[in-house]
């Protein structure tokens, strides 16, 4: 997993000084796309969703549990300190949708431009 990781974005996550982790969606899909068919994800925002989000809709917290920041305060590093690096993970999912079948839901994302 680290070496995909590694190759999708040219960095190698635990090398000294790095600071990130990759995050449980990212261990997720990554299995996801070597032992599943097809796979429809709910949940999880697109890599543009928090800017784009429409008004009306609430912004949820990030965690399930005890009190936690706000999702998007979460993504654009806004809600407290964080290791992961969402926005470009999601990017990557974005491009992975077509090759590997995800399907997302809740919210639905964007067509995916090659």
């Amino acid at each position: 997993m680290l070496f995909v990781y590694k190759t999708e974005v040219l960095v190698d996550v635990y090398r000294r000084g790095s600071k990130t982790d990759l995050s449980t969606g990212w261990f997720a899909l990554t299995l996801m796309r070597q032992v599943c068919d097809s796979t429809t994800i709910f949940g999880m925002v697109y890599d543009g969703y928090c800017a784009t989000r429409n008004a009306s809709v609430p912004d949820v917290p990030y965690h399930y549990y005890g009190k936690s920041a706000l999702e998007c305060s979460m993504y654009t590093g806004k809600g407290g300190k964080t290791k992961h690096k969402f926005v470009q993970e999601k990017t990557i999912f974005g491009r992975w949708g077509k090759n590997y079948n995800f399907t997302f839901v809740h919210p639905e994302w964007p067509p995916i431009q090659r």
